[in-house]
């Protein structure tokens, strides 16, 4: 998810927050633990749903991808490509267009897991398979928007954790 830079390199900016201590590693955190933890989860298994997640949203990123190309190639035939990417990657479930302010397609979907399930994990390989197979890049930034301040420190102790996952 980082892309280049270590988690130390990154801004992570918590908005509630005026304390300048803002962000603060789990107790324990050196950048040798962090890649100790790194080292023992490096060859963690995925659970069948969490595979079955990420090989359908590869599908759909590239027909997507595929679609994307396809109307840039013809742009007088104003080709929904986000539609198109949908009904191809035959997801079985309504597909929602929605706009970006310039009136362009702005794909989205939504991935649901069961408490439990990895969804932190899941974002982090999400974001990084939307990176290398639709924006054809290794940067850029994501926001990661969290409801309580507890959750965002178990999701930034868990980055600190696993950051290596997000490279796999």
């Amino acid at each position: 998810m980082f892309y280049g830079h270590s988690l130390e390199d990154c801004l992570i900016y918590q908005a509630r927050s005026k304390n300048k201590n803002w962000l603060q590693r789990p107790a324990g955190y050196t950048k040798k633990v962090g890649a100790e933890r790194a080292e023992k989860t490096k060859d963690m298994n995925l659970k069948e749903f969490q595979d079955r997640a990420l090989k359908e949203v590869k599908a759909y990123l590239g027909h997507l991808t595929e679609w994307r190309d396809k109307a840039a190639r013809n742009p007088e035939l104003e080709i929904p490509f986000d539609i198109k990417a949908w009904e191809k990657a035959e997801v079985g479930r309504n597909y929602l267009p929605k706009k970006d302010g310039l009136s362009r397609p702005l794909p989205v979907f939504c991935l649901k897991i069961p408490t439990g399930g990895g969804k932190t994990f899941l974002a982090v390989k999400t974001t990084d398979l939307v990176h290398s197979i639709y924006l054809k890049r290794q940067n850029g930034l994501v926001v990661w928007i969290v409801p309580t301040l507890q959750i965002y420190r178990q999701t930034l102790q868990r980055f600190f954790s696993k950051i290596s996952l997000a490279h796999r």
